[in-house]
């Protein structure tokens, strides 16, 4: 259910989507047998990204769907993207 909102929301381009696709990738931390769909976890850090409102990747990169991604390069972003945002913020609270 949280998924079909997900892309509903991913659809008509609103915000929330990622929100609500986040707590649908947070369902299967515990889960030993199951796993999210590799293109919905894919999407969450593409949400997270172009979202006004997310100020925590830590949080993402913590959910194992997203640490189960093949491709290293999405994580090297997120780092990447997490390491720019901290130095633009103490640049901008030291001036």
């Amino acid at each position: 259910m949280l998924l079909s909102i997900a892309k509903s929301l991913d659809a008509e381009g609103d915000d929330g989507a990622f929100s609500v696709l986040h707590a649908y990738l947070r369902q299967f931390e515990n889960k030993e047998n199951l796993a999210p769909n590799e293109s919905d976890a894919r999407r969450c850090v593409i949400l997270a990204i172009k979202s006004r409102s997310v100020i925590n990747f830590e949080e993402l990169l913590d959910l194992k769907a997203i640490k189960s991604l093949k491709d290293v390069s999405i994580l090297f972003s997120i780092s990447t993207f997490l390491e720019a945002s901290v130095l633009i913020l103490k640049s901008f609270y030291t001036n």
